[in-house]
């Protein structure tokens, strides 16, 4: 009990200090309503959270590998001029970008073929996009799959804070600091995934860049431990959910491997031994979340090969905007009344006319997104609220 008070009272100290010693510059996105749009893996939204915090521009997070509907209801509720995605179309579905077509909407995406080049890729299109965004940061080195290491860096809330995701191939993301960033502070988060040669070897590349360096230690405690297990588990069920009848080679097995491992923490943790359980609930998100992505790509296929199921799923789609849209203010009579008729002429088995109705109705919603936003940005400064 005692060193976990003193645990905390470090880790505490530390953020105060790292607040106390960060100036107020802020970099923002003037006149340009920006959204970031992530999904909700820890290293990706944490490095969006980062980037957002010193843009002060708004998050908006989905399921990884998962299309929701509903957050494309978000992004029209927040009204931008322009979305950047963060993370690959296995994170962040190709659904969003054709909602964002759609609705006239302009977008980038800033991504890598992994989380870690994906890290690398934010920092130098921010950088680029946003001259100055990195003046006067702070670099946090974390391990990237250790998911419990992050979410802790990400409670602290520490400003002007931009995360470098390390594994095995430490090269690449160090030398953002040498020439991205230039931090004048690196801090290095010791964690259960991050091993003392890596850390070691961390410490001696970022000495090479003259910087003063510190460190926060986030032991594998039993609290740590028990919400990486219930992550998982919370992963496992979805990724069962999602799989269901489908016939993917090699996916039943990831599941049934995910699952052998989840016990195995399990059993770690009933026995004490919170490094050993923690590293085994790791190892099980991480093949769950590969099962959650094949199954998605699978029923995706089925979707876009079957046309009634690809119509009443582009309808659905569409009765969230116009929903969205007219909680913002907008007159959707007209296009509520095609709705209709596209699902009438659906059920009648005229594909081809429901088709064409879809097409129309995508249209007269791009037009009336673009007339709302221009209505809105027209209001008074104190009846718009604020972005969140």
């Amino acid at each position: 009990m005692k060193s976990k008070k003193w645990k905390q009272v470090c880790v505490l100290t530390l953020a105060f200090i790292l607040i106390a010693s960060i100036s107020t510059i802020s970099v923002r996105a003037e006149g340009v309503n920006v959204v970031i749009l992530v999904s909700n893996n820890e290293a990706d939204s944490a490095v969006a959270m980062s980037i957002a915090s010193l843009l002060n521009i708004s998050v908006i997070v989905t399921p990884w590998g998962i299309y929701k509907p509903n957050v494309t209801a978000e992004i029209i509720k927040q009204m931008p001029d322009k979305v950047i995605i963060i993370g690959g179309p296995v994170a962040v579905p190709v659904e969003y970008e054709q909602d964002l077509d759609n609705l006239g909407i302009p977008y980038e995406r800033w991504y890598g073929e992994d989380r870690y080049s994906t890290n690398i890729r934010v920092i130098e299109n921010a950088k680029e996009e946003f001259p100055g965004i990195f003046d006067n940061v702070k670099v946090l080195i974390v391990n990237g799959r250790d998911q419990g290491a992050i979410e802790v860096i990400k409670k602290l809330k520490l400003k002007r804070i931009v995360p470098i995701f390390v594994d095995n191939g430490l090269e690449n993301q160090t030398e953002v600091i040498g020439s991205l960033i230039r931090p004048k502070n690196v801090v290095i988060v010791k964690s259960p995934l991050l091993t003392q040669k890596m850390s070691v070897i961390l410490q001696q590349m970022v000495e090479r860049n003259g910087v003063t360096l510190s460190q926060i230690t986030v032991e594998a405690s039993k609290e740590l431990c028990l919400e990486a297990i219930t992550n998982t588990e919370s992963v496992l069920e979805l990724a069962k959910d999602i799989l269901d009848d489908l016939k993917i080679p090699g996916a039943k097995n990831m599941l049934e491997l995910a699952n052998k491992e989840l016990e195995k923490s399990k059993e770690e943790y009933s026995r004490g031994n919170y490094i050993s359980s923690y590293r085994y609930a790791i190892y099980a998100r991480n093949h769950a979340d590969v099962v959650v992505f094949l199954a998605g790509k699978e029923k995706n296929k089925i979707l876009h090969g079957l046309p009634t199921v690809a119509l009443e799923h582009d309808i659905l789609r569409l009765q969230i905007q116009i929903q969205a849209l007219a909680n913002s203010g907008a007159d959707v009579s007209e296009v509520q009344k095609l709705i209709q008729q596209a699902e009438d002429y659906l059920q009648k088995g005229d594909l081809e006319s429901a088709f064409d109705i879809v097409q129309v109705i995508k249209e007269k919603l791009r037009n009336l997104f673009v007339n709302e936003k221009s209505r809105n940005k027209h209001k008074p400064e104190h009846s718009r609220g604020k972005r969140h």
